[in-house]
Order: C-alpha cells, then structure tokens, then sequence
C-alpha cells in the first residue's frame, strides 16, 4: 500500500514540521512508495485525503488532534487507512489505541450536527475552558499558562445551564455543570476521561455532571484533571447511540480539539466506519530514527 504522510506544519509547535522533515530519509530507508503533504489551512487535511486519487491508502496522521480529526472523517467508510505519528500536544486518540494488538481493524466514528469526531467531544464547563483558551492565545501570557488562566477566567464566569438533553430517546432536563461524549479514554493532554470507552462498541460514553456550588465545581475540576471524575458524586454515567443537547441560545462544544457554536446538538456514533492502521513497530523504527537523525 502507498503511505502518505499527512503534516500539520504548526503542530506541537512546530515539532511535527522538524520531524517530517526526517520523513523522506526514513521512507527510503524503509522502501516505501511514499508521498509528504503539508496541510495549509484548516480543513485542508479532510480535503486533500477526501478527494486523493487511489484505494487502498495508508494516511499517517503528523499532527495533533485536530489533524487525527480531519483525516479520519475523510478516510470514513472508504477502504483507506488512518494511522497516527504521535507529534501533536495532545495525542489523546493515539493514547487509547496505541496498546492494541492489532495493526488493522475497524473504530467508530462520532457524529456531531455536520461534523465528526473520533476521541472525544464535550459540552459546558471544559468547553467553554477550550474557547477561552483560543480566545486568550491573543493576549500576552506565557504559551504554557494560556490553559490555566482560561481555567480561573471561565470559573469566576461560568453559570450552570438548564439544558434540554436527550439520551437514547429518554428525556431529562437539569442544570448541568458539564456532559462529555466519549469514543476515546483521554482527553485533554491525557487526562482519564472514560477509561471504561470501547473504540469498537457502537456506544458512547456519555459522563453527565451536575450543577454544584463553586466549591463543588473546583473539587470536580480537580478530579477530572487528576483523572478520578469517576469518584465525583455528581457524576451520572449512561452508554447510548444518541445523544441530543438543546439549550435557549448559542453554546460551545469541544470536539478532538475543534470547536462548534449551537443551540442545539446532535450526537451519534457510527459503528465501525474507520480503518485504523496501528503498526506500533513502525512508528517505534519512525521514532527511533528521528531521535538518532537529531
């Protein structure tokens, strides 16, 4: 099969662009029938693997999440192939599938309203934390504290919504603190989200966190980023095919690194619709032979 390697240039600021530079020596070394594409824009991934001439692909994914994202909504019910190059600062989708035994088999996708995501999508406080942090990269504060300054802006403004949500056709409607959608185990930079998630189920994990007081909602962020949000007793955990959010104006969801503005939501997972090429020995001879070209 061909291999194309699939480069977001700004990835991992800047590391992915370093690495793929060391891309045409190895595929070389490896004899390969190889090409290098270096995406531009976003979006620019989905439609280079979406419109590529020929079957039977690999696409290497170079990137963070968001490039993970973009091809493997592309290579979605075809008969190519998604496989990650761990080079972004996330690499979360990686993390859950880097210790399967098996190089080629089949994942489910995510929907959401037009779009589809493969990790992990969330919906209230940790979204809004994301579209804060996007929004801060304009200010001037130190790259490595964007994070946790959007985390002590979106606490001091956060207010719970009355949410209208659908689970599998069951209705509830309370004021929720956040609610996650997971076919991914990490998000986040590697933070446990759903450790229980199957990547093969054809079910969503959908982790539904109540509306507490603030004292509740710093001991809930804490846990989430410790990875022990399963403790946290205003947790409610459901597995379903579809999930519906509804809210009375505009809100955020964050998705694999992406962001969505809605008043409404729709969430579906397909099952089985991605090939995923999982050699981990060719990404350890990948990995390795960047460290020695150093």
């Amino acid at each position: 099969m061909k291999h194309v390697f699939i480069v977001n240039p700004i990835s991992g600021g800047g590391s992915a662009l370093k690495e793929a530079k060391k891309i045409d020596s190895f595929a070389k070394q490896e004899k390969l029938d190889y090409e290098v594409y270096y995406t531009k824009c976003e979006r620019d991934a989905y439609n280079f693997v979406k419109n590529y001439k020929g079957k039977k692909v690999i696409f290497h994914s170079l990137g963070g999440d968001g490039t993970v994202n973009e091809v493997a909504s592309a290579v979605m019910d075809t008969d190519n192939y998604l496989s990650i190059i761990p080079n972004g600062s996330g690499n979360d989708f990686y993390r859950t599938i880097r210790k399967t035994a098996l190089i080629e088999f089949k994942c489910d996708i995510c929907r959401i309203n037009d779009r589809y995501f493969i990790n992990v999508a969330s919906v209230g406080l940790d979204a809004d934390v994301a579209k804060n942090s996007y929004l801060m990269k304009d200010f001037k504060i130190p790259r490595k504290q964007i994070y946790n300054f959007a985390i002590f802006y979106t606490l001091l403004n956060y207010r719970s919504r009355s949410l209208d949500i659908e689970i599998d056709g069951k209705k509830l409607k309370q004021k929720t603190l956040m609610i996650a959608l997971c076919n991914g185990r990490l998000y986040g930079g590697g933070i446990k989200i759903a450790m229980d998630a199957s990547i093969d189920d054809g079910l969503m994990d959908v982790l539904v966190i109540e509306k507490s007081n603030i004292f509740g909602v710093i001991s809930g962020l804490f846990k989430l980023v410790r990875g022990k949000i399963h403790t946290y007793k205003k947790l409610k955990k459901y597995k379903a095919k579809k999930v519906v959010i509804k809210y009375k104006k505009p809100i955020y969801s964050s998705y694999d690194g992406e962001m969505m503005e809605s008043n409404k939501f729709e969430f579906e997972i397909l099952d089985k619709r991605v090939n995923i090429y999982n050699d981990s020995d060719f990404i350890r001879r990948f990995l390795e032979f960047k460290e020695k070209e150093q």
